[in-house]
């Protein structure tokens, strides 16, 4: 080991101490992976009187039962001073009676625990000044409790063992598990709790105590070279002084002269009597403790480093009070400002630095644009959609109501206009929808972006309800412009726009040229074709027939049991022929396609009244419409159908414009001037801060003195190598 490892070793624990202390005087909690040794064992273990050995003086409290009812962290530094102790909960008080320190640690349990055997997870940090120590960092934990006596609660086996855990689970804390000789080793709640969390036995040093306690015969000699339960860092055995050697006030010198003779004269143990010990368990652990620091140290300063850049990130997000009110008006500006930025940011403004850019989520720009480019347009083609039969119905009653009395010879405009008005109607409710989508988005990305004034809880809401009531009135206002352009592309329909082809047949074509229709009925295998022109019914796969559909009959029978058959008379009411009259059992998809297909092909049914049977079956009769309406209604349906392209293009260009400079550009000028006014003329009726942020604030800053306070420690090592 070269010159600078050596003193950087004899410094270890001092150093880590000091960081100890820094974390132990913090008003609230910091847990760090501290490199410590932490002292477990039942009650009555000897926990107690190993440490008194170590320090040479009686300072712990004893008693029967439950003693040690809050961990003791105990910190021995070697000094060439007289001794004295210090507690951090009572800087500046040297006490040097150890009655009075012992007085102290029961005090001061008590204020947290109460007089009636209450235990606490909140440490005492004890500090020991002595030349008769060496330097070593432990903490004396309460031992397992089965049953709960006084003010203890019902479960608190479970508690202590969960506080025992919560030391001995870190990585970085060696484990002293203390056990009596006069039990077995195998049933040891110490070896059994380590175990637990350092199964392969690499953190944990075994000792086992009274051993001038075991019956007569019988010794540990096996465990203590290690060969029974094995711990890679083995067992060192300890002699306390008993009860009776305590009663006669044997002193601590004494009693170590006793070990020091026990382990010389005991025939299991004399051949290893240099290895055992109080005064070898102490240099042991020192040597443990000081290599375990060395290997822990780098992890310990990078931890340090990255709790350091956390706390840093988290104190940006806190604004230092204002002392004054111009102060606290140059915050509001400044507030103002990071919330127009941030609200252009999730817009995906493109001004903003690659390195602030969202990288794990969609922003809100871009989900808006996805509800102009999908939603939108998904329901604008559904709310135009049309369903041909009914939409040829619907055209049908409107030339008729159009034409009322007169014979309609041509076409009437008044239909049309009719038929598109109703059309474009329906197109009200996808043009609010997506303005409605794009609200919640907005409403939900206003109300995360205020948080950043949450230090100050009635700024945040003043400004984030004027920001939403601002968003709402302009949602109002991009929805009556939306009607605004509905009701304009009711009023004057564009008949002579360039995109607006009209009707391309003549009465002898089969209109709109779909004289060939295919579909499958009822499950067969095999697909029907069915042909049909202006004046005849063909049906491939059946007897070559050709017959007249002047006053063709179509009817549906549904039956009481729920069958439904069709039947198709192409002459008419009269029966003729009975291998001339198509029937097929069918399904509702089955009975719409059979419809559809002579519709598509221009042929209209006029539906007569349903008549039910004496047997409750239900028969509906459709027959052929006249030739001269079914031309004007195809005229209509194809320039309803060209001029409503004309009409969703046009809504799902201006809609998104008119969606982004109402409610996004508006909002970002709102932002940009009227928030910060009006926040400005509110300012004195918003500066009260919110306490529970205050105290936060505070924490955090002082978490990041300490943190920089270890760091110095660090340089103090560094500075310890290079000076060697």
């Amino acid at each position: 080991m070269s010159l600078s490892e050596e003193s950087v070793m004899r410094h270890a624990i001092p150093l880590v101490n000091e960081i100890q202390d820094f974390f132990a005087k913090a008003s609230k909690p910091i847990s760090f992976d501290l490199p410590q040794i932490v002292v477990v064992g039942s009650q009555s273990a000897g926990k107690s009187s190993v440490l008194e050995n170590f320090v040479g003086r009686e300072f712990l409290p004893r008693g029967s039962g439950i003693v040690t009812r809050r961990p003791l962290v105990l910190q021995l530094v070697r000094s060439q001073e007289e001794e004295f102790a210090e507690f951090i909960h009572r800087p500046g008080d040297r006490f040097q009676n150890f009655d009075d320190v012992r007085r102290e640690i029961e005090e001061e349990t008590e204020r947290l625990t109460g007089k009636n055997k209450g235990i606490s997870d909140v440490p005492i940090n004890l500090k020991i000044y002595s030349p008769y120590v060496l330097d070593l960092t432990l903490v004396d934990l309460p031992g397992m409790i089965r049953i709960p006596v006084g003010d203890q609660p019902e479960d608190i086996e479970q508690r202590t063992e969960e506080m025992i855990m919560s030391f001995i689970g870190k990585e970085n804390s060696l484990i002293l598990a203390v056990t009596p000789a006069n039990t077995d080793i195998a049933t040891s709640d110490a070896i059994k709790l380590a175990r637990s969390v350092d199964p392969d036995g690499r953190r944990t040093i075994g000792v086992l105590s009274k051993l001038d306690l075991m019956d007569e015969g019988t010794d540990a000699r096996g465990i203590l070279e290690n060969k029974t339960l094995p711990l890679k860092r083995g067992y060192i055995g300890v002699v306390n002084r008993s009860q009776k050697d305590i009663d006669g006030q044997k002193s601590l010198g004494e009693a170590l002269k006793s070990e020091r003779s026990f382990f010389k004269k005991h025939h299991a143990y004399r051949h290893m009597a240099n290895r055992h010990g109080t005064s070898f368990l102490q240099k042991y652990l020192n040597e443990q403790l000081t290599h375990h620091i060395k290997t822990v140290l780098p992890g310990l300063r990078t931890n340090i480093q990255e709790s350091l850049i956390t706390l840093d990130v988290e104190l940006k997000r806190y604004h230092e009070k204002p002392e004054n009110a111009v102060s606290f008006n140059k915050l509001i500006l400044s507030m103002s400002a990071k919330v127009k930025e941030e609200f252009e940011k999730t817009m995906g403004d493109v001004s903003t630095r690659l390195g602030t850019v969202e990288m794990k989520k969609p922003c809100i720009g871009h989900i808006i644009k996805n509800l102009f480019e999908k939603d939108f347009k998904k329901n604008t083609e559904r709310n135009s959609e049309i369903v041909e039969v009914e939409f040829r119905r619907t055209i049908l009653t409107a030339i008729r109501n159009t034409n009322g009395l007169r014979a309609g010879f041509f076409t009437p405009a008044k239909a049309f206009e009719t038929v598109i008005q109703w059309q474009v109607e329906r197109l009200v409710v996808p043009c609010h929808d997506v303005v409605e989508k794009v609200y919640d988005e907005l409403k939900k990305t206003i109300r995360k972006l205020f948080k950043m004034m949450s230090q100050f809880p009635m700024m945040e809401r003043f400004a984030s309800q004027l920001s939403l009531d601002f968003l709402e009135e302009n949602t109002k206002k991009a929805k009556s412009q939306i009607d605004l352009l509905i009701h304009l592309e009711k009023s004057y329909m564009e008949t002579k726009h360039k995109d607006l082809q009209g009707a391309k047949f003549n009465n002898d074509d089969v209109l709109l040229d779909q004289s060939n229709v295919s579909f499958e009925l009822n499950g067969h295998e095999h697909e029907k074709r069915v042909i049909i022109t202006r004046t005849e019914y063909q049906m491939t796969e059946w007897e070559n027939f050709k017959v007249k559909l002047s006053n063709a009959l179509l009817r549906t029978i549904k039956g009481v049991n729920g069958y439904k058959r069709l039947e198709f008379i192409p002459e008419g009411r009269r029966h003729v022929d009975e291998s001339k009259t198509i029937k097929h059992n069918l399904t509702e998809a089955d009975n719409y396609k059979w419809f559809n297909a002579f519709v598509s092909a221009g042929f209209y049914f006029r539906k007569g009244d349903p008549r039910i049977e004496d047997d409750g079956t239900v028969i509906e009769e459709y027959v052929i419409s006249d030739s001269s309406v079914v031309s004007q209604v195809e005229l209509v349906r194809q320039m309803v159908h060209e001029y409503m392209e004309i009409v969703v293009k046009t809504l799902r260009s201006i809609v998104p414009k008119i969606v982004v400079a109402m409610m996004i550009d508006k909002q970002i000028d709102f932002f940009t001037t009227e928030l910060p006014s009006e926040l400005l003329i509110e300012a004195e009726k918003l500066h009260e801060e919110d306490p529970s942020v205050a105290t936060e604030r505070q924490a955090c800053m002082e978490q990041m003195r300490l943190c920089k306070n270890v760091m110095k420690v660090f340089e103090k090592i560094e500075s310890i190598r290079s000076e060697c």
